[in-house]
Parts: structure tokens; sequence; C-alpha cells
């Protein structure tokens, strides 16, 4: 916990001032309440102290020799009785909302809550009694920082770094990443960008899926961690990143280049059996906490994508207006017979209706691009455009590249050598033949920048072949 709400505003009004107030007595009364005899303390890093406080009872527990707990219980706290502010002093950086990763973050939510989580100690494995296991965790500081609250980036780079290291993990092998997330226009971008910086040590062949708990609880402040941490066990058991509220535009200072990751603005799934899950949680005077769960799927859940067709099957078909007795004036409420590439419908998903196609925006006919042709540009060539030959078939086009001295080469194409018609992967540094092929469009610093990344040892020489024909697409490369 952190805070002194109650001695600051409520203990006054009801006249219970005392030692009884002071806040070590909160854990030690849970103590004499249940008989505990073990390692009792109250953990206060500000908002990070729910972590701090589970961190230190790892060591508790690894003690085998001397004092054996069997269990650790740590629970995080926060209740508010000074909802005008801090010391009655104005909103500062609380608002009514916490608006993490959108453009209108400009402060948090404060939030009420008690929440907890046991720990046992135990190995590696998985027990049918065991949700998740605690793979690593770590605790540093800012040190020096531009201001008391300003955070750190290289400082939260740093723990998060040696928890991985703890955790025997790579980082690209991170599924969920659960960012402390407050809801600031400084703060958010800074913890993002400590987050790109320890994935892009290695190339992700999957996007991290990154999400907050904030969004939902609030700012539990001391109790922030915890309910994150619960979160996160949920998240292990379930294989899902949840969605996170209130993103409706990205946060223009956040910086998404070279970083394959996705914000989770709808539930997820990793596609994987067994999970590694982050939580950050950062104090306001330069704390800093970092923890890896592991564990396998328990939950069987549904694809986002089935649960909504499955919605959709359950309606009731669109209905049919017969006018006279051809069949070809009937109305319907259904798709157009021929849809074309492009073509946009919405549906409303109620409870009793009808399924109701509603065209929201026309498509047009498939560019077969047969007069265009491509060029190829990245660091290989200081982003020229080299035209590529046209191959044996329609739509192929090749060309023949030399290895750099980087021993890789980094590539987009451009259409008809236009740099506002680039093509590009889903994701930077993309090392996948079958990821998908996006553009044209114009390069204006957003996904656009992506590249592809092969592999080619300096003096050996990589064939690269784009196929575009009849609105199919494909990359292909091999050494020669």
């Amino acid at each position: 916990m952190d805070k002194d709400d109650w001695d600051r505003q409520a203990a006054d009004l009801f006249n219970c001032q005392g030692g009884v107030n002071v806040q070590a007595i909160i854990s030690n009364r849970f103590s004499f309440i249940f008989n505990l005899r073990g390692p009792n303390y109250v953990a206060d890093t500000a908002c990070s102290a729910s972590l701090a406080a589970t961190h230190m009872a790892k060591f508790a527990l690894m003690d085998r020799e001397i004092e054996k707990l069997e269990f650790h219980v740590a629970i995080g706290i926060h209740q508010c009785f000074l909802p005008w502010g801090i010391e009655n002093f104005g909103p500062k950086m609380q608002w009514e909302r916490c608006y993490t990763f959108n453009d209108t973050a400009n402060g948090y939510m404060r939030g009420d809550g008690c929440s907890g989580i046991t720990l046992k100690y135990g190995g590696d494995e998985l027990s049918k009694d065991t949700d998740a296991v605690w793979r690593g965790s770590r605790v540093g500081q800012n040190g020096r920082s531009a201001t008391m609250t300003a955070p750190n980036g290289i400082a939260q780079e740093e723990v998060i770094m040696k928890t991985v290291r703890e955790a025997k993990i790579r980082p690209p092998e991170s599924c969920i990443w659960n960012c402390h997330g407050t809801g600031t226009s400084l703060g958010d971008p800074i913890e993002v960008g400590g987050v790109r910086r320890v994935q892009l040590r290695e190339p992700r062949e999957n996007p991290l899926l990154m999400c907050t708990n904030k969004t939902h609880t609030g700012h539990l402040e001391g109790g922030a961690a915890m309910t994150t941490l619960i979160a996160a066990v949920l998240e292990v058991r379930a294989g899902c990143a949840p969605s996170i509220v209130h993103f409706r535009r990205l946060n223009p200072n956040l910086e998404q280049s070279n970083f394959n990751y996705i914000i989770t603005n709808e539930a997820t799934r990793t596609g994987y059996e067994s999970n590694n899950v982050h939580i950050s949680s950062f104090g306001f005077g330069g704390t800093n906490c970092h923890c890896i769960l592991w564990g396998n799927t328990q939950l069987d859940m549904d694809d986002p994508e089935n649960v909504v067709l499955k919605r959709i099957r359950k309606m009731a078909p669109p209905e049919v207006r017969v006018n006279g007795d051809d069949p070809s004036m009937w109305e319907w409420d259904g798709p157009d017979e021929t849809v074309k590439p492009g073509d946009k419908y919405s549906l409303n998903l109620g409870e009793d209706s009808a399924i109701r196609w509603i065209k929201e925006e026309e498509g047009g006919e498939v560019d077969e691009g047969e007069d265009d042709f491509y060029c190829i540009t990245g660091p290989f060539n200081d982003w020229e455009a080299d035209r590529m030959e046209d191959g044996a078939v329609p739509g192929l086009r090749t060309i023949i590249l030399e290895g750099p001295a980087s021993g890789a080469l980094q590539f987009r194409f451009l259409r008809n050598g236009e740099e506002d018609e680039v093509l590009y992967p889903e994701y930077d540094q993309c090392t996948r033949k079958t990821a998908g092929v996006l553009g044209p469009s114009k390069t204006d610093g957003g996904k656009e920048q992506n590249t592809w990344y092969v592999a080619c040892p300096e003096g050996k020489s990589v064939q690269i072949d784009l196929f575009i024909c009849r609105g199919r697409r494909s990359v292909m490369w091999m050494l020669v």
C-alpha cells in the first residue's frame, strides 16, 4: 500500500488518532487474526508497492534451510478518502479515467480496491492447484531523473532485462505484456520505448500483445500491481490478452517503428499452449519492478473471430421482401449477389433481430497491375529505387542482390518507383515469407516504414521475387 488517506482525512473526523493508525499495524493484525508466525511487513514503494512486496516474498520462500515457509499471502490495498486530489490541492495528474496509449492521455483516475494472491514454494513444474509459475522478478531504481515523477526509460529497460535473465528466456519468447500504463502523455511513450528496446534485441516472429489493467480498474496506486498480477494469472490460464478500454486514437508520441506489437483493443489469443506474461509496475519516486509469470493454457477460450461467427449463425437469416413473381426484383437484407474486393458491410448483432447487412463502403475491381513496374529499396542502396526485372510468369518481378557487410538485407518495394506507392510487410524486420504484403500507400512514418529482413552473408547473393497478379501477392527469396 501507499498514501495515508485515513490518517490525513478520516481519522480526524472520527477522533481516531493513535498508534493503531500506523500502517504496519494493517499487516500485523492480519497475522494476529489468522495466527500466522512468519515474516510480516508493509511495503511502500508508491505505485509499485504491491509488486515490490511480492518480490520480497520470493526470497523468503526460497529459504529452505532455516524457515521453510509453506506459503506467502501478498495483498495490495488502496482506499481513497481524498477524492479531490492529494491533500485537497486539486487533481494534478488525476483525471476521471485512465486513457492509456490514447492521444487524450493526460492523467489517471484513482481507484479503490483490495486484492491478493498466494505464493507457494515449488519448482518450475505446474501442479493441478497452480495457476501460474512465478518465473522471475526484479526491483530497481531510477537514480537521478529529470524530476521526481519523470520516468526513466533506461532504468525501466534495465530492470526488465534483469528479470528476463532470471527467467532464463529470450525477449521474443514474451507473449503478453501488462504495462504499468498510468495514462499520461509522457509516461506511456517512455514505457513503450523501454519495452521496444528490449524486444529489438532479437527479431520476433509473432507480435507482442500489449495491454494494461488500469483502463478497467483505475490506478490503485499502492494496490495497482496486485490487480495486474491477478489479471496476468488469468491471462496465463486463458492464453488470451484482454482488451483495453478508452482506446480510440494512438498517442502520437508512441514510437511504433521497428517494433512488432499489438495494443489489444479487443481480446486477442496468443496462439500458444504455454505463455510468458510480463508485468511492469513503476513507482513515481523511481522504484521500478518487473515480473514474469509462466504457465499452460487451462481454459478453453474460443478465438474472438469464431465467437462473432457463431453469434451470426444463431441469428435469423436476412429478411426477404417478395415483390411480384420475378425473383430478380425481390429485395433482401443480405449482401450483394456479387461482392467486390473492398466492399465493407456492418452488422447489428442484436439478441433477437434478423441479420441485416448494411453496405458502408463500395469496393472496386481488382487492379491487375499488368502495366506497373516495381522497384526495391532499402539501406543496401541508400533507399534509392532499383527496378526489378519481369519474371518468367505474368505478375512475377525478380532481382538478385549481393549480401552487405552487415550480413542482412532490409528492403521494401515501390510501385512504379514512386515513394508514395510503398509495399511493406505486416511488421518490421519481417522474416516470414508467408506474411501479408500491405500497400501501396504513402510513407508517413507509420507501418509503411516496415521492411523485410533476410540474412545474407557478405559475398553471397540472394534472389528476391515479388509476385502480384489477380489480387494475389507474395514475396519469396533464396540464396543463389
